[in-house]
Formats: C-alpha cells, structure tokens, sequence
C-alpha cells in the first residue's frame, strides 16, 4: 500500500493516519502479512512514513513551519485471540468509532494509531432483547517535541513530553424488534500516564466505566479529560439507504438537571445519509451527505465550553502524535459533504463537494464575544473522485480545488489551493 498527499499552498486534507496538515508532498508506504494459528489472529504491517514541511502563508491565529518527519512505525499491526464471540488483544491500528463516513467525534483515522490493549466482541451477541457489541480499550498517547498541534491552530506548545493513558468505552445495541436500527454510545477519558495507578481499575485502567454523571466522581481540579457520544443509525434495507446522528459533549454533566437544562453545552454533532440506487446488479450509484458541527452554540456567551478537543489541564489536547484523534477538518470547524458516484465493480467514478466554515465563533478576546463586524474563513472544495483496478494495482484518487475566502481570517485574503490524494495498493 502507497499513499501519497500534495498540497499546493497550504494545508489540507484529513483522515490519512501518520500524514501531516502540511504543504507540499508527502507519503506513507506500509505493506505485510496476516496469520491465523487455531484463534489466534495476527496482523504485520509496518509503516513508513515522510510528512512534507514547505513554507506557506501564516499568521498570529493559525499555521507555523516546522520540520518534516521520516519514521518507521509497526503501522496497523495486531495480534487477537478470540474466545468465542470476545476477543482479547493488543495493536497499533486505526480505529474508527460512530457511524460517520467522513468524520467521527471520538475515534478516526485522522492520527496515527497507539499501541494499546482491546477487550471485546468480535461478533454481534445475541440475546432475547437483542443484539450488542462492545469494546474497552486502553492505550498511550504519544506527544511529538517542536511539532505543530493540530488542536491549537498548527502551532507549537511548550509541554513535557508525557505520555498519557487513553481510556475507551464503546457499545452498541441492536433492538429485537427493530431489526433495522442501531443505537450507540462512546466515551473517552485520558489523563497523564501514572507510574503506580490506583488498584481502583475504575480509577485509571477502566475510568471509562464510572458512573456517567460527575456528582459521583469530581475531576474538576485534576488533569483528567473527557469526550463522550451517543449516536443513532437507521437501515432502510428496500431503499437501499440509512441515515445516522451523533451527538457528543467535550466534558461530562454533573447531573441529569445539568444535562437537560443546557443540552448544547460544549456540544458536537454529526448527521448524514447515504442512498444507493442500483442500474444493474453490480453497477449502482451511491450519493453520501454529512454534516459535522463542532462550534459552540450560543450559550458560550454565559458558559464558554472552548472548542472541542480543546479542555481542562491537558494542554496537549485530544491528540496522538500532536493529531486530532477525532473529526480532523480542524478545531471548532463546521464540515459540511456531499458526493455523487457511479460504481461498478472495482470501479468508482464520482464528483464531491466539501464547504468548511473555520471556528466561526472565535474567541479573540473578552471584549469580542460578540464578534460584531468579524471576518468568516471559509473553504469551498470542488473534487473529484477514481477508483479502477488494472491487473493487480488498484488506484483510488481523490483531486480538489479548494477555493479559500477571507484565509486566515484576514478580510479579502483569497487563495486556492490544490490537493492531490492517491491510494495505489497491491493485490495478490
């Protein structure tokens, strides 16, 4: 597998692992073997990578230069032990949570994967009042000396260089009688990696399990982040379609009245659709839309929440490696996508458009809460979208024109700027 990214005048482009918010041309090559002994799984697939560090148009708010990165890394790498429908095992993958296409609050591939550990099913369990899946996971998150941050803007922090323990609880839960529909839960908890945590497991290995409100715990003045979500899916299987949401907060509520009184408190959101319409049997075309919010709602003006991925006393944020490890279109962003494809086989021909509004509510200052007479950053993308297979290579290729107005939050300052992606993978 070969991937590669080129970005003509300034940063662009998201979910693609190790690869940069950077200009110029960078790639990612990874390539192995899998092996399956009785139920025992294990996955070799090492990466290496080199991020691209061209000068670009910056300013005070957002962008900074900071050198490229060559590493070799164990990649999406595993090793699983199933035990019927659980399964017990430790990796370096992605993962991906929610039912997003093009972005998911908690857990995307827009980082490069952790080493962390992973107990849970590996198949629905079917029970007389339905189906249910579930995973806890546990994992490092790593930070990378003099190294923009994706969460503060593309600029660098001064912090330590510590790790932290990254807790994760994820279900799902398919009704019997509502075959068709899903529903979902996920939370996140990470805090500074310890040298001799609590014999609580509650208290660190699993904080993801306590009780949901925080009357029951108080980590108010300790360095302890959470993210949480719950989310929706709805199959309509004749129509060939489904539509999904999720809704998640940057922090945990007190108590049911807190939760209730201000639901959109430091609150982020996801909805889409897909729909295919078949021509023939193996030839359909697909149209996908989504729309990914992650600026305040206007509530901040009494209770500022900050933007997500940006909370409590860990200034690294909700990174790996300096990358967001959720939605990756930027901190505070409204993403909004639409595409139209025609697909046969191996093959995909489409057309997508992307429009990202950049942190519309900024906080400049106390005294421009209001943002009266503000300047709006938005991207407006025009792509287009190859998937064809020739003989064992199979190449996906993705060509956007993005058209920036106000870039940079400066009044008239336009730019265009062209983003190259391509996939070539092997098959044998």
């Amino acid at each position: 597998n070969f991937l590669q990214k080129y970005n003509s005048h300034h940063p662009y482009g998201w979910n693609d692992g190790p690869l940069s918010f950077s200009k110029g041309y960078q790639f990612v090559g990874s390539g192995g073997v899998y092996m399956r002994w009785r139920n025992i799984h294990l996955t070799l697939r090492p990466e290496f990578f080199k991020t691209a560090s061209e000068p670009y148009e910056s300013n005070s708010s957002w962008g900074q230069r900071t050198s490229s990165l060559s590493k070799l890394t164990m990649g999406q790498s595993s090793l699983r032990m199933d035990f019927g429908p659980l399964s017990l095992g430790v990796s370096n993958q992605n993962l991906w949570l929610g039912p997003g296409l093009y972005s998911s609050l908690l857990m995307s591939n827009n980082a490069q994967g952790f080493k962390h550990f992973n107990i849970g099913t590996n198949r629905p369990l079917k029970t007389p009042i339905g189906s249910f899946e579930f995973s806890v996971i546990g994992g490092t998150l790593k930070t990378i000396e003099n190294q923009f941050f994706e969460q503060s803007n593309l600029k660098t922090e001064i912090i330590k260089p510590n790790t932290r323990y990254l807790n994760i609880f994820s279900f799902v839960y398919n009704p019997i009688l509502f075959k068709n529909l899903y529903f979902g839960f996920n939370r996140a908890f990470q805090q500074f990696s310890q040298l001799n945590p609590s014999s609580n497991l509650n208290k660190y290995y699993f904080i993801s399990l306590q009780p949901l409100f925080r009357n029951n715990y108080r980590d108010d003045n300790l360095a302890i982040d959470q993210l949480l979500s719950g989310h929706v899916k709805l199959l309509f299987p004749k129509q060939h379609s489904e539509i999904y949401f999720e809704y998640g907060w940057n922090d945990g509520s007190s108590n049911l009245r807190d939760l209730t009184l201000e639901l959109a408190h430091s609150a982020a959101s996801i909805f889409g659709f897909k729909k295919l319409t078949y021509i023939k049997t193996n030839t359909y075309l697909l149209i996908e839309a989504e729309a990914t919010k992650m600026a305040q709602s206007p509530g901040y003006l009494q209770r500022n929440a900050g933007n997500w991925y940006i909370h409590g006393l860990i200034n690294e944020g909700y990174t790996n490696e300096n990358q967001i490890m959720g939605a990756g279109s930027g901190v505070g962003n409204n993403l909004q996508t639409i595409a139209l494809s025609y697909n046969k086989g191996w093959t995909k021909y489409g057309i997508k458009f992307q429009h990202i509004s950049h942190d519309p509510i900024r906080m400049i200052s106390n005294w421009q809460d209001l943002y009266l007479g503000k300047v709006d950053w938005q991207d407006f993308s025009y792509g287009l979208i190859l998937k064809q297979k020739r003989n064992h290579f199979l190449f996906n290729l993705n060509i956007e024109w993005v058209n920036s107005k106000n870039y940079l939050w400066q009044d008239k300052n336009n730019a265009s700027n062209f983003y190259f992606f391509v996939n070539t993978i092997y098959l044998w």
